[in-house]
């Protein structure tokens, strides 16, 4: 029985051999709803999806770079970090964030607490969202909580549970995730060149099939190359005295 690592495997090698075309096509569909949004008059979700499709056409770079061996493993190796070490970690962080942001939501009043947002003119309602945005911001930066820890029934609990989570997620989490990532480029180093070989080997293939059928349809004059072939109607030639000789010598 073929364990999910298999499939897990196969998964990742189908992306990763249809990466130009699925990234690709999210850009181009990000780009064309961003323009209907445009002509909808809603600027909000157009400069979402502007912002979006940028940041996957900066990804879009490393992929027209994998037939050059260096970027190209560099490339494969910052993919299945991406799929593999980096996917599990967002899940078990994901779970942890949950689970710390239902703690601080029960320690708070029945009424809503309205905290206005430094230089803004917005307000803040007290629900399960903004705990799980604040803890979330804890994570990456300092941020100041008091607002909502001392708006809490028991303002001890709320610190000891804020301390806790900047604690465990600072330092034990993002440390965690640094050691993974370290161990999987030491592991995959390997895989990730042999990767590099099957998709360049690939690449060169599909190539080839596109200038066969455009030769085909454009060049007919021109000799129908094959991989390994430098000189297709010298090697055409060598096959046929190979076969004249074989032919000969029956």
């Amino acid at each position: 029985k073929k364990s999910h690592h298999h499939y897990t495997k196969r998964l990742i090698q189908f992306i990763l051999k249809n990466l130009n075309s699925i990234l690709g096509f999210i850009i181009g569909l990000c780009v064309k709803s961003a323009f209907a949004c445009r002509l909808a008059g809603s600027m909000m979700f157009e400069l979402n999806l502007n912002a979006i499709s940028l940041v996957l056409y900066s990804y879009y770079l490393f992929v027209l770079c994998l037939p050059f061996k260096q970027l190209g493993i560099l490339s494969i190796l910052l993919f299945k970090v991406l799929m593999q070490s980096v996917f599990l970690w967002a899940v078990v962080y994901i779970i942890v964030l949950l689970a710390f942001s239902s703690a601080m939501h029960t320690t708070y009043k029945d009424a809503k607490i309205a905290q206005p947002i430094p230089d803004t003119n917005f307000t803040f309602q007290n629900n399960f969202g903004i705990n799980v945005a604040s803890l979330l911001w804890v994570s990456f930066g300092e941020v100041d909580n008091r607002g909502f820890i001392y708006a809490s029934e028991n303002s001890q609990i709320a610190m000891i549970l804020n301390i806790v989570w900047a604690v465990f997620s600072c330092i034990l989490v993002l440390n965690f995730l640094i050691a993974i990532v370290s161990r999987f480029f030491d592991l995959k180093q390997q895989d990730a060149v042999l990767t590099w070989s099957i998709f360049f080997a690939y690449t060169v293939i599909r190539y080839e099939r596109i200038y066969n059928k455009f030769a085909k349809k454009h060049l007919p004059f021109f000799p129908e190359k094959r991989t390994g072939q430098k000189y297709p109607q010298t090697s055409k030639k060598k096959m046929a005295s190979f076969r004249s000789a074989g032919a000969g010598s029956l």
